[in-house]
C-alpha cells in the first residue's frame, strides 16, 4: 500500500517548512523521484501561510509518473487553520497570487492530480488560473476558489470531478471543460464570458451548480443538468432560470470583495433545491455538513444564537403587618323534636312451680346413720 510523502510548503518559511513555494516543491518532485509507482508513494504538498505572505510563483506540474493509487495531492489541511473560509482571503490563508500579465497559475501536464482547499488568483491581463497542456487521466478539485482575467480554469480530464468550488472572472469563461468525462457538483460560477463552457467532451454532468451573472451565457455546450440554476432566462432541462447574482442571494458580489455564501433571504431554490449527493460527499466549501442540499458551493446554515445569561438582583420585600379583628360568632340554638317510640308488648311468662326437697341438719343425719349402721 502506498505511503504519503508529506512535505510542507510555506512562503514564510515557518517552523517545519520544507519548501518556500509550491513551484519549488514541484521542481523537487515533493522529495520523491517523481516516479510515484516505483517509489510506491503519494506526493503530498501541505500548504501553509504562517506569516501572511502569498505564494507568488506560478507552478508547472510536469515530468511525473503517477497512477490511480500513487498520485499528486496539493492541499491545505483544515485542521491547521491555513485554509480559506470559502472566499478570497489574505492573512494567514495560503494562496497562489500571480500578478504578471499573460500568466498561468497552475499549468498541468501530469496525470492523477488533486487540488483541495486552495485559493488561486491571476490578476494580470490575459491570464489563466488553471490551464491544461494535456488531458489528465484523473483531475479532482474540491473546495477551491479560482479567479482570473481570461479563464479562471481551462481544464478537463477523462476522469473529472470538480465539487464545492467557486470560479469567477474570465473574459472568455469562468470554467472551460474540454475533452472530458465526469462531472461538476455543487459549484458557484460567475462573472465570466461564459459561465461553464464545454468543448469536445464525451460526457459531462452538472449537478447542484449555480452559474449566473456571466456576460455571454451561463452554460454553453453539451452537458446534462440535474437541479442546477442560472441567472439568464434560457430554458434548459434541469436548470431553474432567472435567479439573480445579487446580494438578494449572496453575501457580496462587489468586484474585489466577492463572497458567494448564501444569505438568509436567498432563493429557496438555492438553499434547498439540490439533489442529495451524500453517497459521494457530505460537506460544503467551508466544511459545513450538507443536510438540505442546496445549489452552489455553500450550504446555507442558520447561525447559532447565543443568549447571554441574565442576572436578576434579589428582591427584598418590606415586612407587612397584618391586623385582624375577628367578629364574634353567635351560634343559634338547635331545637330537636322529641321522638315518640312505638309501645312494646311483652309476652307473659309462665313460671314452672319448683318442689324443694327438705333440708336436714347434717350433724343429726350423720349420727343417726352411724348409729343405725354400726350398731
Amino acid at each position: 500500500m502506498a505511503t504519503e510523502e508529506i512535505t510542507v510548503v510555506d512562503p514564510d518559511q515557518g517552523a517545519g517548512y520544507d519548501y518556500a513555494s509550491l513551484s519549488a516543491w514541484e521542481a523537487d518532485f515533493g522529495n520523491t523521484t517523481g516516479d510515484l509507482p516505483s517509489d510506491d508513494k503519494i506526493a503530498v504538498a501541505k500548504c501553509r501561510c504562517t506569516g501572511g505572505t502569498a505564494d507568488s510563483t506560478a507552478v508547472v506540474i510536469s515530468g511525473w509518473t503517477t497512477d490511480s493509487t500513487r498520485y499528486i495531492k496539493v492541499w491545505t489541511d483544515p485542521a491547521e487553520g491555513y485554509r480559506h473560509s470559502g472566499k478570497w482571503e489574505t492573512g494567514n490563508k495560503y494562496r497562489l497570487d500571480i500578478s504578471a500579465a499573460y500568466s498561468i497559475g497552475l499549468t498541468l501536464y501530469a496525470n492523477h492530480l488533486q487540488f483541495i482547499g486552495l485559493l488561486l488568483r491571476c490578476s494580470g491581463s490575459g491570464s489563466y488560473g488553471v490551464n491544461n497542456q494535456a488531458t489528465p487521466t484523473r483531475l479532482f478539485i474540491d473546495s477551491c476558489v479560482f479567479t482570473s482575467t481570461d479563464y479562471a480554469a481551462n481544464t478537463g480530464s477523462s476522469n473529472l470531478e470538480i465539487r464545492n468550488s467557486v470560479f469567477y472572472g474570465g473574459a472568455q469563461a469562468a470554467l472551460k471543460i474540454s475533452y472530458s468525462t465526469g462531472g461538476i457538483y455543487n459549484c458557484t460560477i460567475t462573472k465570466g464570458g461564459y459561465g461553464i463552457e464545454e468543448s469536445g467532451s464525451v460526457s459531462v454532468e452538472v449537478k447542484n451548480t449555480y452559474s449566473g451573472g456571466n456576460s455571454t451565457s451561463d452554460y454553453n455546450g453539451t452537458m446534462t443538468f440535474t437541479t442546477c440554476a442560472s441567472s439568464d432566462a434560457t430554458e434548459r432541462e434541469g436548470v431553474t432560470p432567472s435567479i439573480a447574482p445579487t446580494t438578494d442571494n449572496f453575501t457580496n458580489v462587489t468586484n474585489g470583495s466577492e463572497d458567494y455564501h448564501l444569505v438568509s433571504g436567498a432563493s429557496s431554490t438555492l438553499k434547498t433545491g439540490g439533489t442529495d449527493l451524500s453517497g459521494s460527499f457530505t460537506t460544503d466549501i467551508d466544511g459545513d455538513t450538507r443536510s438540505d442540499w442546496g445549489i452552489g458551493a455553500d450550504e446555507y446554515v442558520v447561525a447559532a444564537t447565543t443568549v447571554a445569561p441574565t442576572t436578576t438582583a434579589p428582591t427584598t420585600l418590606a415586612p407587612t403587618t397584618i391586623s385582624t379583628t375577628l367578629a364574634p360568632t353567635t351560634v343559634a340554638p338547635t331545637t330537636t323534636a322529641p321522638t315518640t317510640l312505638p309501645p312494646t308488648t311483652l309476652a307473659p311468662t309462665t313460671l314452672v312451680p319448683t318442689t324443694l326437697a327438705p333440708v336436714y341438719s347434717g350433724r343429726g343425719i350423720g349420727r343417726g346413720i352411724i348409729r343405725g349402721v354400726y350398731r
